[in-house]
C-alpha cells in the first residue's frame, strides 16, 4: 500500500463490517485526494494530517475505531516518513523500489505476513510527478561508507 502525504489507513475487514457498503462505497464518497485499497488495507491520501483527523472523526461516527488502549484499532494515521504514527501491530512499514534507479524509494505499508506481489497505488498513479518522486527516503546503510 503507498503511503504519500498523510494517510489515513484503514483495515479493510473493518470498513465492511461498520461501513455501509464497505469498501468500494467508501472509496466513492470519500474526500480524500487519493484512494486505494488492496485485500487488506485502504488507503485514504490527504493534504495535512488536520484534514485527516477530521474525516476520521467522521468514520468513527460509523464504528470504525482509531486508538485502544493506546494502539491502532480499525484506522491509523502514516506518514511517508516514519509509517504509522501510532502504535501499529497491523501495519508494517517499510520502502520499496519501483523504478530502475534503486535510489528512487517510495513509503509502504502492508500487513504483517501478507504476501504482496504488487504495490498498491491510485489509480492513474506514477512516480513521475508524484510526491514519492520528491520524498528523499533516505538509505541508512549508505552513513557507514565513508570509512
Amino acid at each position: 500500500m503507498l503511503i504519500e502525504g498523510v494517510c489515513l489507513l484503514l483495515r479493510c475487514d473493518a470498513v465492511e463490517r461498520h461501513y455501509p457498503g464497505g469498501v468500494p462505497a467508501l472509496a466513492a464518497a470519500c474526500t480524500a485526494e487519493a484512494v486505494c485499497a488492496d485485500d487488506d488495507l485502504m488507503s485514504l491520501t490527504f493534504d495535512d494530517f488536520d484534514a485527516a483527523e477530521e474525516y476520521l472523526a467522521e468514520l468513527e461516527q460509523y464504528g470504525l475505531r482509531h486508538l485502544v488502549d493506546g494502539m491502532a484499532g480499525d484506522a491509523v494515521l502514516a506518514d511517508p516518513h516514519i509509517g504509522p504514527v501510532s502504535p501499529c501491530a497491523w501495519a508494517e512499514y517499510s520502502q520499496a523500489v519501483v523504478s530502475a534507479d534503486p535510489q528512487q524509494r517510495v513509503a509502504v505499508c502492508t500487513m504483517p505476513g501478507s504476501e504482496v506481489a504488487t504495490l498498491c497505488v491510485p489509480v492513474g498513479w506514477r512516480i513521475a510527478g508524484s510526491r514519492s518522486e520528491s520524498l528523499a527516503l533516505a538509505d541508512d546503510d549508505d552513513d557507514d561508507d565513508d570509512g
